[in-house]
């Protein structure tokens, strides 16, 4: 283990929100260092209040709770994360840098974002939207086939009622 990566799994161990570095890519001292920013913000009552403040704008401009914007699943302040579009302004965040998003879908998008160098290479707004898109198509696609495998279940045994009283 390099002398960064030990230093990042000592800053992830006294951080809930301080990811490891991705297998085979050593930190440099710079991105560790925005790391540990980044998780000490995430910690903050700072930060819970920021949550807040992004929920009651979603809510006063779409009318409605928010939800995950990948799968359309329930998003609660307690039980949702706020995905970052943008890190320019950590701390200091505007409505649009964040995204709701369930657990599950979060850690699938940095899973995506995480899984190859051409989609580091967008910015990170882009890249999150069309990963964000993708998802929805993905779980789309998936409620369809559920939906028509559930419609046939239901063919099948009305046919066979129909059939035993016939």
């Amino acid at each position: 283990m390099t002398q960064a990566n030990q230093v990042v799994t000592i800053f992830a161990k006294g951080s809930k929100n301080m990811r490891e570095s991705r297998l085979g890519l050593p930190w440099s001292t710079s991105r560790i260092r925005k790391r540990f920013e980044y998780s000490k913000w995430m910690e903050s009552q700072s930060w819970l209040d920021a949550r807040k403040l992004w929920f009651s704008t979603w809510v006063d401009l779409e009318g409605r709770d928010p939800t995950c914007l990948a799968c359309g699943g329930n998003w609660t302040l307690q039980h949702g994360d706020l995905h970052h579009r943008s890190y320019e302004r950590l701390g200091h965040e505007r409505f649009d840098d964040l995204m709701p998003l369930c657990r599950n879908c979060h850690d699938k998008v940095h899973k995506i974002l995480e899984s190859s160098p051409s989609w580091r290479k967008l910015n990170r707004g882009q890249a999150s939207d069309l990963i964000v898109g993708r998802l929805r198509i993905s779980q789309k696609n998936t409620s369809q086939v559920e939906s028509a495998s559930l419609s046939n279940a239901s063919l099948r045994v009305d046919n066979k009622a129909v059939s035993q009283s016939g």
